[in-house]
Protein backbone atom coordinates (compact mmCIF):
# COMPACT_ATOMS: atom_id res chain seq x y z
CA UNK A 1 0.00 0.00 0.00
CA UNK A 2 1.06 3.47 -0.75
CA UNK A 3 0.03 6.81 0.20
CA UNK A 4 -2.93 7.93 -1.80
CA UNK A 5 -4.11 11.42 -0.38
CA UNK A 6 -7.92 11.20 -0.06
CA UNK A 7 -8.47 9.99 -3.02
CA UNK A 8 -7.63 12.60 -5.00
CA UNK A 9 -6.30 10.76 -8.00
CA UNK A 10 -9.89 9.57 -8.40
CA UNK A 11 -11.15 12.91 -8.38
CA UNK A 12 -8.66 14.78 -10.62
CA UNK A 13 -8.04 12.36 -13.08
CA UNK A 14 -11.48 12.80 -15.62
CA UNK A 15 -11.12 16.57 -14.73
CA UNK A 16 -7.77 16.51 -16.08
CA UNK A 17 -8.44 14.15 -19.05
CA UNK A 18 -11.22 16.66 -20.46
CA UNK A 19 -9.19 20.35 -19.48
CA UNK A 20 -5.29 19.22 -19.95
CA UNK A 21 -2.47 19.55 -17.76
CA UNK A 22 -3.33 24.08 -17.76
CA UNK A 23 -5.80 22.74 -14.94
CA UNK A 24 -3.69 21.20 -12.36
CA UNK A 25 -2.14 23.91 -10.38
CA UNK A 26 -5.90 25.56 -10.51
CA UNK A 27 -7.22 22.01 -9.20
CA UNK A 28 -5.02 21.47 -6.52
CA UNK A 29 -6.33 24.96 -5.13
CA UNK A 30 -9.90 24.44 -5.62
CA UNK A 31 -10.47 21.14 -4.37
CA UNK A 32 -12.36 21.63 -0.62
CA UNK A 33 -9.55 20.96 1.95
CA UNK A 34 -10.16 17.70 4.13
CA UNK A 35 -13.26 17.15 6.41
CA UNK A 36 -13.21 16.30 10.03
CA UNK A 37 -13.69 12.60 9.55
CA UNK A 38 -11.04 12.25 7.01
CA UNK A 39 -8.43 13.69 9.10
CA UNK A 40 -8.25 10.75 11.50
CA UNK A 41 -7.58 8.38 8.59
CA UNK A 42 -5.15 10.99 6.91
CA UNK A 43 -3.11 11.41 10.11
CA UNK A 44 -2.54 7.38 10.18
CA UNK A 45 -1.44 7.69 6.80
CA UNK A 46 1.22 10.41 7.74
CA UNK A 47 2.29 9.07 10.77
CA UNK A 48 3.27 5.85 8.80
CA UNK A 49 4.73 7.71 6.44
CA UNK A 50 6.84 9.44 8.99
CA UNK A 51 7.52 5.96 10.71
CA UNK A 52 8.62 4.30 7.08
CA UNK A 53 6.12 2.00 6.72
CA UNK A 54 4.26 3.50 3.88
CA UNK A 55 5.97 3.80 0.98
CA UNK A 56 6.00 7.88 -0.93
CA UNK A 57 4.04 6.56 -4.17
CA UNK A 58 5.51 9.27 -6.45
CA UNK A 59 3.36 8.44 -9.23
CA UNK A 60 3.61 7.91 -13.06
CA UNK A 61 1.25 10.67 -13.75
CA UNK A 62 3.42 13.52 -12.93
CA UNK A 63 -0.16 15.61 -13.10
CA UNK A 64 -1.95 13.62 -10.38
CA UNK A 65 1.37 13.01 -8.21
CA UNK A 66 1.64 17.21 -8.07
CA UNK A 67 -1.56 17.53 -6.96
CA UNK A 68 -1.46 14.67 -4.20
CA UNK A 69 1.45 17.40 -3.50
CA UNK A 70 -0.27 20.12 -3.02
CA UNK A 71 -2.78 18.08 -0.81
CA UNK A 72 0.00 17.20 1.39
CA UNK A 73 1.17 20.80 1.83
CA UNK A 74 -2.85 21.26 3.22
CA UNK A 75 -2.26 18.45 5.22
CA UNK A 76 0.20 19.24 6.65
CA UNK A 77 -0.87 22.83 7.55
CA UNK A 78 -3.98 21.09 9.25
CA UNK A 79 -1.26 18.85 11.37
CA UNK A 80 0.41 22.43 12.51
CA UNK A 81 -3.20 23.34 13.35
CA UNK A 82 -3.35 20.77 15.61
CA UNK A 83 -0.20 21.60 16.90
CA UNK A 84 1.76 18.44 15.60
CA UNK A 85 4.68 19.77 14.36
CA UNK A 86 6.60 16.63 13.43
CA UNK A 87 3.99 15.06 10.96
CA UNK A 88 3.79 19.02 9.58
CA UNK A 89 7.67 18.56 8.67
CA UNK A 90 7.12 14.62 7.36
CA UNK A 91 4.06 16.19 5.04
CA UNK A 92 5.71 18.93 3.93
CA UNK A 93 8.86 16.82 3.41
CA UNK A 94 6.85 14.48 1.55
CA UNK A 95 5.28 17.20 -0.81
CA UNK A 96 9.05 18.43 -1.39
CA UNK A 97 9.94 15.19 -2.50
CA UNK A 98 6.88 14.97 -5.15
CA UNK A 99 7.90 17.82 -6.47
CA UNK A 100 11.59 17.24 -7.36
CA UNK A 101 10.84 13.98 -8.32
CA UNK A 102 8.71 15.62 -10.91
CA UNK A 103 11.01 18.91 -11.35
CA UNK A 104 8.08 21.11 -10.63
CA UNK A 105 9.97 24.02 -9.42
CA UNK A 106 7.38 26.27 -8.68
CA UNK A 107 5.81 23.79 -5.77
CA UNK A 108 9.62 23.14 -4.28
CA UNK A 109 9.86 26.63 -3.74
CA UNK A 110 6.48 27.17 -2.27
CA UNK A 111 7.08 24.17 -0.11
CA UNK A 112 10.72 25.03 0.94
CA UNK A 113 9.29 28.13 2.14
CA UNK A 114 6.64 26.50 4.39
CA UNK A 115 9.18 24.62 5.75
CA UNK A 116 11.64 28.03 6.36
CA UNK A 117 8.10 28.98 8.40
CA UNK A 118 7.96 26.00 10.59
CA UNK A 119 11.65 26.15 11.30
CA UNK A 120 11.06 29.80 12.38
CA UNK A 121 8.13 28.79 14.45
CA UNK A 122 10.64 26.09 16.51
CA UNK A 123 12.99 28.54 17.38
CA UNK A 124 15.39 26.81 14.73
CA UNK A 125 16.02 30.83 13.26
CA UNK A 126 19.46 29.66 11.03
CA UNK A 127 17.62 26.64 9.27
CA UNK A 128 15.01 29.32 8.66
CA UNK A 129 16.80 31.75 6.81
CA UNK A 130 18.91 28.80 5.02
CA UNK A 131 15.19 27.92 3.75
CA UNK A 132 14.22 31.16 2.85
CA UNK A 133 17.11 32.15 1.02
CA UNK A 134 16.54 29.12 -1.62
CA UNK A 135 12.93 29.94 -2.14
CA UNK A 136 13.80 33.02 -3.15
CA UNK A 137 15.73 32.19 -5.47
CA UNK A 138 13.63 29.09 -7.03
CA UNK A 139 10.90 31.98 -6.68
CA UNK A 140 13.21 34.22 -9.11
CA UNK A 141 14.33 31.86 -11.39
CA UNK A 142 10.85 30.52 -12.15
CA UNK A 143 9.30 34.07 -12.05
CA UNK A 144 7.29 33.56 -8.61
CA UNK A 145 7.29 37.37 -7.48
CA UNK A 146 4.44 36.97 -4.86
CA UNK A 147 6.44 34.16 -3.35
CA UNK A 148 9.73 36.03 -3.23
CA UNK A 149 7.81 38.67 -1.50
CA UNK A 150 6.63 37.15 0.87
CA UNK A 151 9.78 34.88 1.79
CA UNK A 152 11.78 37.98 1.64
CA UNK A 153 8.95 39.75 4.15
CA UNK A 154 9.81 36.45 6.33
CA UNK A 155 13.10 36.44 6.01
CA UNK A 156 13.05 40.11 7.00
CA UNK A 157 11.43 39.42 10.44
CA UNK A 158 14.08 36.72 11.10
CA UNK A 159 17.20 39.13 10.71
CA UNK A 160 14.99 41.16 13.26
CA UNK A 161 14.20 38.85 15.65
CA UNK A 162 18.14 38.51 15.71
CA UNK A 163 19.42 41.86 15.80
CA UNK A 164 20.35 42.67 12.64
CA UNK A 165 17.92 45.81 11.62
CA UNK A 166 20.16 46.29 8.32
CA UNK A 167 19.29 43.46 6.91
CA UNK A 168 15.77 43.14 7.67
CA UNK A 169 15.27 47.01 6.42
CA UNK A 170 16.99 45.55 3.12
CA UNK A 171 14.63 42.62 2.47
CA UNK A 172 11.46 44.66 3.67
CA UNK A 173 12.30 47.03 1.10
CA UNK A 174 13.42 44.91 -1.53
CA UNK A 175 9.67 43.26 -0.87
CA UNK A 176 8.06 46.39 -1.16
CA UNK A 177 9.71 47.25 -4.34
CA UNK A 178 8.32 43.82 -5.65
CA UNK A 179 4.91 44.62 -4.29
CA UNK A 180 4.87 47.98 -6.07
CA UNK A 181 5.31 46.51 -9.00
CA UNK A 182 2.73 43.25 -9.12
CA UNK A 183 0.23 45.54 -7.49
CA UNK A 184 0.23 43.57 -4.71
CA UNK A 185 -1.32 46.60 -2.28
CA UNK A 186 -2.30 43.80 0.81
CA UNK A 187 1.35 42.35 0.94
CA UNK A 188 2.84 45.62 0.02
CA UNK A 189 0.68 47.23 3.52
CA UNK A 190 2.17 44.33 5.34
CA UNK A 191 5.91 44.85 4.53
CA UNK A 192 5.60 48.63 4.96
CA UNK A 193 4.23 47.85 8.77
CA UNK A 194 7.09 45.96 9.21
CA UNK A 195 9.53 48.40 7.76
CA UNK A 196 7.66 50.93 10.14
CA UNK A 197 8.67 48.79 12.92
CA UNK A 198 12.46 48.10 11.95
CA UNK A 199 12.40 52.40 11.86
CA UNK A 200 10.98 52.19 15.21
CA UNK A 201 13.77 49.74 16.54
CA UNK A 202 16.52 52.11 15.40
CA UNK A 203 15.09 54.80 16.73
CA UNK A 204 14.51 56.34 13.22
CA UNK A 205 10.96 58.35 11.74
CA UNK A 206 10.73 58.24 7.77
CA UNK A 207 7.75 60.70 6.91
CA UNK A 208 7.65 58.89 3.36
CA UNK A 209 7.27 55.76 4.77
CA UNK A 210 4.54 56.87 7.41
CA UNK A 211 2.76 58.73 3.97
CA UNK A 212 3.12 55.57 1.85
CA UNK A 213 1.84 53.44 4.47
CA UNK A 214 -0.92 55.17 4.74
CA UNK A 215 -1.91 55.63 1.44
CA UNK A 216 -2.22 51.63 1.92
CA UNK A 217 -5.91 51.85 3.67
Amino acid sequence: KNLSVAGLSQKARPLIREQGQCIVDELAMALPAPDSSAYSADTESIQALAQGSLPLDFGGDRELAIIEAYRLIELGSLEHIHGNSDLTITCYTAALEIFRHHDHRLGEGETIGLIGTLHRYNGENERAVAAYQEAIQIGRSVGNLQDVSNRMGNLGNVYRDQGKYKLAQQMFEQAIAICKKSGARHSMGLHLGNLGNIYRDLGQRSEEHTSELQSQF
